[in-house]
């Protein structure tokens, strides 16, 4: 009898009968699968020659059902399957649906809240009542191939909304409307030519379904998830949070077919995707990257915390919740991490990634707000460490985020004063790839990781500024002005200059960028300390200079906050606009200062956001190299009109050393230097610093004593020999996954 059924027993019959035996569904429900199976298993000892009467007819209708469940028990004792622990797997279910069903951040698939892939231009009333006879939707184009916006799959998003709705109103309208929409969606089996879509976006958003549906799914549609989704959620070689979202998928899948045992290996490997590496994920650093060395902060970075955080939540307080190393890994990824790149409530452009659309920044930053209340119901402890900029709460009100973070792993480094100011810079180099430019989107962005350096007061400067950039002059980046960011040019190069690193201390820094793109060179530093950015370029060269400029600014402009600018006593320019304060000590800079009103249009950023013209005031601000090789600039947010008058460059930085081989400043005991070569300076008239290679050093005279910070950009040496007043020393450098780092000796 076993090996009989487990031949002619038509497989999703018995599945259904086994999802909704597991769900404790209605006698009604049950009945009627198993009266379904009873007619296919009729028809299957047909095929065989068996007599069917024989076997099933003389048993009375009231014996039938319970007779059809002991042939079902044995083909499921033929299919040799483990018992799941049914409590757990039940509760744990239960979560995973109750959250599906919720109105939360979680309720629906974080990339459609972070980038409005999904236009919810209506509510599911709207999406009700204009659902067609068929099951579609007449405003999506079904025959779209875009692939990072693919129109086809807001309808799975649609049905989503429907069923929690229904979940709402309990109208029977609403369910059929939600199996209307599912059946056209199986009739049509719609593909990208995006793998992604295909193998992560369309599973996730079918099982959610089938979870949020549970004993109200229909045979066909459990039928479509084992026939078709299941198999297209393997990803080829997946890592980092392609590698999480295929588990993802699997553990829904694993919660809808009731199998504990699965869901805990799934569960397993999730876990083993947390750590700390030079790896694709989490850095050393806690900056996050994905495809090779690229910073992913906005995009795979955040959807990693979205996925675990969904999953810590699901299995807490079970058998299967998540260890507390690895938790305390996430929550050290956006503490570390993630919150720095937010002011304001908005992420930095430059931390983003490719997915700049209207409102980008703002979305994320609201989407980590929300994070991080999930992992202070986890983390009881200091709550400030969770906090997330512009987000008051009574409870955090005390909390501050002030200093500086290196993420040389990434090129990314931020400076910042709680909310009175950031300044970011961002580069890239053979080590550090720049930010893709894929799937229609970021399609200006070739020049974004260039030195880009932002200084932001309100947090508003940038905000929704993309499609009125001129991208060929990003802010700190040194250019050709009539180059095409979309060009051939643009997008075919990168930056080859291999002394591009970082060294901090957490509260003075120095991001180097040894530049060297499609023809033009430069040696380019910004030194970070007292609360001011300098920024420095020397031995600029290029084939054609005529267009060759450095861009000190470029920003949206408040006309109820005008530009003013002028000379102090020491005939040093300067120009302050909104607190920020611009000083630019080399009387021969050829400065140009613009403000003018621009048009711009999303499309020409990011395809997937369609025809959006947009206006603004911008002011720009760059230096000419028509005739000179190096600049100079001093930016210094939170400053008053009447301050910017009356400082002296002087009181700023003592001595500013800018030549081709050493760019360094000095202060009352401290000395910034980037040496491109072996060379010396001199800290005081009678005290030497002098390195037999290159590096990039901080040195500040503390209580006697000098305290030395030290990196290798290039990531190459091992070790370093230097020499501090008369006293010699040779330095091992850090190694692996740490090469490139800081290293602090105290002399």
């Amino acid at each position: 009898m076993k090996m009989l059924l487990k031949n002619i027993t038509p497989n999703e019959s018995a599945l259904k009968i086994s999802y909704l035996w597991d769900r404790r569904a209605s006698f009604q429900k049950i009945n009627e699968a198993v009266m379904v199976f009873y007619h296919k298993l009729k028809t299957s000892l047909r095929l065989l020659a068996i007599n069917y009467s024989t076997l099933i007819m003389p048993l009375k209708m009231k014996n039938c059902l319970f007779f059809l469940l002991f042939i079902f028990v044995q083909f499921s004792f033929a299919q040799e399957k483990k018992e799941p622990n049914k409590n757990e797997i039940t509760i744990l279910r239960n979560k995973c649906r109750d959250f599906l069903r919720s109105e939360t951040t979680y309720g629906t698939e974080q990339s459609y809240i972070l980038t409005d892939d999904v236009i919810f231009k209506t509510d599911a009333k709207g999406y009700f009542e204009n659902l067609s006879q068929d099951g579609s939707w007449s405003d999506i184009d079904y025959k779209s191939q875009m692939r990072g916006a693919w129109r086809p799959s807001w309808h799975l998003y649609r049905t989503m909304l429907l069923y929690r709705a229904y979940h709402k109103n309990k109208n029977p309208k609403y369910l059929s409307a939600v199996h209307n929409a599912i059946a056209f969606w199986i009739k049509n089996d719609f593909k990208c030519e995006n793998w992604w879509q295909n193998n992560i976006n369309t599973p996730f958003a079918y099982t959610s379904l089938m979870l949020m549906l549970d004993t109200d799914a229909l045979l066909e549609e459990l039928t479509f998830l084992d026939k078709v989704i299941i198999g297209r959620i393997p990803v080829y070689k997946a890592t980092g949070q392609n590698l999480i979202w295929q588990l993802d998928n699997e553990a829904r899948v694993a919660l809808i077919k009731n199998d504990i045992e699965v869901f805990a290996q799934v569960m397993k490997k999730m876990q083993e995707v947390i750590s700390i590496s030079a790896k694709e994920g989490i850095q050393p650093d806690y900056s996050f990257q994905q495809h090779g060395p690229m910073l992913q902060f906005g995009n795979y970075g955040m959807h990693f915390t979205n996925s675990l955080l969904f999953w810590m939540t699901i299995t807490s307080s079970s058998s299967v919740a998540f260890a507390k190393n690895k938790q305390q890994i996430i929550f050290d990824y956006v503490s570390k991490g993630l919150r720095w790149s937010i002011y304001k409530k908005r992420m930095d452009i430059t931390a983003i990634g490719r997915q700049l659309r209207e409102n980008s920044g703002l979305k994320r930053g609201d989407n980590l707000n929300v994070n991080s209340k999930m992992i202070r119901s986890f983390d009881k402890g200091d709550g400030c460490r969770y906090m997330i900029s512009g987000y008051p709460e009574r409870a955090l009100k005390d909390c501050k985020l002030t200093g500086i973070n290196s993420f040389w792993r990434s090129g990314y480094l931020v400076s910042r004063n709680q909310d009175n100011y950031m300044i970011s810079v961002k580069t890239h180099s053979p080590l550090v790839s720049r930010i893709e430019s894929i799937n229609t989107e970021n399609l200006k962005g070739p020049f974004l990781n260039d030195g880009v350096t932002l200084i932001q007061r309100s947090g508003k400067e940038y905000s929704n500024i993309e499609p009125l950039w001129n991208w060929s002059m990003l802010p700190g980046t040194t250019g050709d002005l009539t180059t095409d960011p979309k060009g051939k040019v643009a997008v075919s190069s990168a930056n080859k200059g291999l002394f591009t690193g970082q060294v901090s201390n957490g509260n003075i820094a120095l991001s180097t960028l040894d530049y060297d793109r499609a023809g033009i060179k430069a040696h380019k530093s910004y030194f970070f300390f007292n609360g001011l950015m300098i920024a420095l370029g020397a031995d600029i060269n290029a084939p054609n200079r005529e267009n060759l400029i450095t861009t000190v600014d470029q920003k949206l402009y408040d006309l109820d906050k005008p530009l003013l600018k002028g000379k102090n006593k020491e005939e040093v320019s300067w120009m302050w606009q909104d607190s920020v304060a611009y000083f630019f000590p080399d009387r021969e800079t050829d400065l140009i200062i613009k403000t003018e009103k621009r048009d711009g249009n999303w499309n020409l950023v990011d395809e997937a956001s369609g025809n959006k013209p947009v206006s603004g005031n911008m002011l720009t601000a760059y230096i000419s190299h028509k005739s000179s090789t190096s600049y100079s600039y001093i930016i210094k947010p939170a400053l008053s009109l009447v301050e910017t008058k009356s400082v002296k460059v002087g009181d700023l930085v003592k001595n500013i050393i800018n030549t081709e081989a050493t760019q360094a400043i000095m202060t009352d005991n401290l000395l910034i230097a980037a040496f491109f070569k072996a060379g010396s300076v001199n800290i005081l008239p009678a005290v030497a610093f002098s390195t037999d290679q290159s590096c990039i050093v901080i040195i500040k005279k503390e209580q006697g004593k000098y305290h030395l910070w030290i990196a290798d950009p290039t990531r190459k040496m091992e070790n370093i020999n230097i020499m501090l007043g008369g006293i010699n020393k040779n330095i091992i450098l850090p190694k692996g996954d740490l090469s490139g780092s800081t290293i602090e000796v105290v002399l």
